[in-house]
């Protein structure tokens, strides 16, 4: 079995590199800002959520889905809504979107497969227990699907992503390992 490498890239990089692995497996590392709820005790911007998550890249949402509802003996029906913001680029993982007088942002889109691990920090990068975490955490809405197991669907902001394991490789996104601090100065 090959030795798996670690190598520096630039986001623009791991996107062509990616742009290849539809149907592919990868694990993702990422640092983002977790939706808290109003009043906490950690103010806005003041905490990061470090995960490590198992995704399948380049799948279909609907067919996910679909295939979901079969597994459960359910009509395979499910259509998903319209794209709200960002347009799919066509046979790639990617999302683009392109705020309103604002640069051009790329989204990795993926199916979650397992979520590996998390961890709350602070600007410092200190870890907070997450049990001090979670009663300030907003509820997850489970979409509808009309499934039982929901099918756990991301689009990760390419800004947001600081490593990716993908066949024998672990690429680091030099362009993304920048401080805690300027990761929570971009998202006001």
């Amino acid at each position: 079995m090959p030795k798996r490498q670690r190598v520096l890239v630039s986001s623009s990089q791991v996107i062509e590199l990616l742009g290849k692995a539809n149907g592919k497996f990868a694990t993702v590392f990422t640092k983002t800002v977790p939706p808290l709820k109003a009043g906490n005790p950690f103010g806005i911007g003041n905490i990061l959520k470090v995960s490590k998550v198992f995704v399948q890249l380049g799948c279909n949402y609907a067919s996910c889905v679909n295939r979901q509802l079969a597994r459960e003996d359910k009509p395979k029906d499910f259509v998903p809504s319209p794209q709200k913001w960002g347009e799919r680029v066509e046979g790639l993982p990617f999302v683009v979107h392109t705020p309103d007088g604002a640069d051009e942002k790329i989204y990795l889109e993926c199916k979650v497969v397992a979520s590996i691990s998390h961890e709350y920090q602070t600007p410092s990068g200190a870890v907070i227990d997450i049990r001090l975490v979670e009663p300030w955490l907003r509820p997850h809405v489970k979409p509808e699907q009309g499934t039982d197991k929901e099918i756990v669907w991301r689009d990760y902001d390419f800004a947001n992503i600081i490593g990716i394991s993908y066949n024998v490789n672990s690429w680091v996104v030099e362009d993304n390992l920048r401080l805690t601090k300027d990761i929570l100065a971009t998202k006001g």
